[in-house]
């Protein structure tokens, strides 16, 4: 997945530097050798690319939550619990939350543990109810708390 960013993100910088190029060279209305305008990067590629990369800048939010509360995917989500406790939410049998350091599932109710890579690939009913007192959370990815 990360090949196929890098990719991508390749070629919209292809796209950007053919565009500006053009654009100092001093295009005109019948010239043929325009590829694509400036408008049409700022106005549909730029949105594109990102709503490809889930929207976000890629950083982490830090987030401070107190037992009971559940942090709930809205999308596409990656978190790591650094301190505290939480468990799995999941309402589909067999599927939880994928530990991406131990390579392993985490189902419903099961302890998520402190430090993982934790991804959640869409938001559908899955996320985390934290069991300790508090727990802060780095989330990156659209969610919910409740």
């Amino acid at each position: 997945m990360k090949k196929s960013t890098t990719v991508l993100l390749v070629a919209v910088a292809l796209l950007m530097g053919a565009a500006v190029g053009i654009g100092v060279r001093g295009a005109t209305q019948d010239d043929s050798t325009v590829l694509v305008s400036l408008d049409y990067i700022e106005s549909v590629l730029k949105p594109w690319v990102k709503e490809q990369t889930n929207g976000s800048d890629g950083s982490y939010t830090v987030v401070y939550l107190t037992k009971g509360q559940r942090l709930m995917a809205d999308d596409a989500l990656e978190l790591v619990v650094r301190s505290g406790s939480a468990n799995a939410i999941s309402t589909t049998a067999n599927l939880g939350l994928s530990d991406m350091t131990a390579g392993a599932e985490i189902l419903n109710g099961a302890k998520v543990p402190v430090n993982h890579q934790v991804m959640v690939p869409r938001g559908d009913g899955r996320g985390i109810i934290i069991t300790s007192s508090e727990s802060y959370v780095m989330v990156r990815g659209p969610y919910t708390i409740e």
